[in-house]
């Protein structure tokens, strides 16, 4: 395939599947902005593109040089070893070369005539390829990535499904009864109608799971919010409790010095007397919920008096 502009854009089409297969398993770098990424992406399909015409008869080189190169890039991209890097490019290339074999067997079992290779059934076949490995991510993206995909449902991921399976009969159509064309504007429309649909799969994939990572952000930072309202609400008891266990202790202090000035006078009526209304304050003080968790027992057992010295609570 000669080098031109839609052999560059089915190469960074190619790139950015790949991007999306690696992102299945894997966390880009938290120093690594959106725009840099694409950077990379863009360097690696201008050398890509280079390697591939240098080495255009020479498969196994090629295809090692493509494989260094994109695990390379993903290595530098996205949290993971240079090893699970290269085994993933490897799966990648693997489903690649997979799905381009699938494309070429069914369209030939179609088609009753066998296809004449030209710069046109190939841009075609690679698209209708790109397609399948796209709807093969969806499904890895379904069932590998756990925060986003908790928010869409096995129907609303079915629904969604539906766009590049129409997309892939409408190439298959495209084809099948467009056969021998030899007007090249003709041509020319038909492989950027196919490249338009492919992009657009992806355009909409990405819109879908920008806004599904904004509305599982937007929960989690909800979450945190109520969880940093109940901590404070905790800390706030557990300083009144404190306050008043402090309170309680300066009382003490002041009843033990009473019953130690009755004693030394010899007033045991009086002491008598004191100590009863001590033990019933001491009755009423005393602990009614025991959860064998301080903090919680302290809490519990606050609201249990407030709710005593309201009425509120009949026992």
């Amino acid at each position: 395939m000669e080098l031109s502009i839609p052999v560059i854009i089915y190469t960074f089409i190619y790139i950015v599947l790949c991007k999306m297969f690696v992102e299945t398993f894997a966390r880009k770098m938290e120093n690594r902005s959106v725009c840099i990424i694409y950077t990379f992406l863009m360097a690696l399909t201008v050398f890509d593109c280079f390697a591939s015409s240098i080495l255009l008869n020479n498969f196994i080189a090629k295809q090692m040089v493509i494989v260094m190169s994109r695990t390379i890039i993903i290595w530098l991209c996205y949290q993971i070893s240079f090893l699970k890097s290269s085994l993933i490019i490897l799966f990648y290339q693997g489903l690649c070369f997979i799905t381009d074999y699938i494309a070429w067997m069914s369209l030939q079992k179609l088609m009753a005539v066998t296809l004449v290779e030209t710069t046109m059934l190939e841009l075609l076949m690679g698209t209708l390829s790109q397609l399948l490995v796209f709807s093969l991510i969806i499904v890895l993206r379904h069932h590998f990535t756990q925060d986003s995909t908790e928010t869409l449902t096995n129907l609303e991921w079915a629904k969604f499904s539906v766009f590049p399976a129409f997309t892939i009969a409408a190439i298959i159509a495209i084809l099948i009864n467009f056969d021998g064309l030899e007007n090249e504007i003709q041509m020319n429309t038909l492989i950027c109608l196919a490249f338009g649909m492919l992009i657009l799969n992806i355009f909409v994939f990405y819109l879908l799971w920008d806004a599904i990572e904004r509305e599982v952000k937007i929960r989690k930072e909800q979450l945190s919010a109520e969880s940093a309202k109940s901590e404070t609400a905790m800390y706030r008891q557990i300083s009144e409790n404190l306050d008043q266990q402090k309170k309680r202790e300066h009382e003490y202090k002041n009843e033990m010095m009473v019953i130690s000035s009755l004693l030394k006078q010899n007033e045991m009526e009086k002491l008598h007397t004191l100590l009863n209304k001590y033990n019933a304050e001491i009755a009423h003080r005393i602990d009614a919920i025991d959860t064998n968790h301080v903090i919680v027992n302290a809490i519990l057992n606050t609201k249990h008096q407030e709710a005593k010295e309201k009425g509120l609570y009949l026992c």
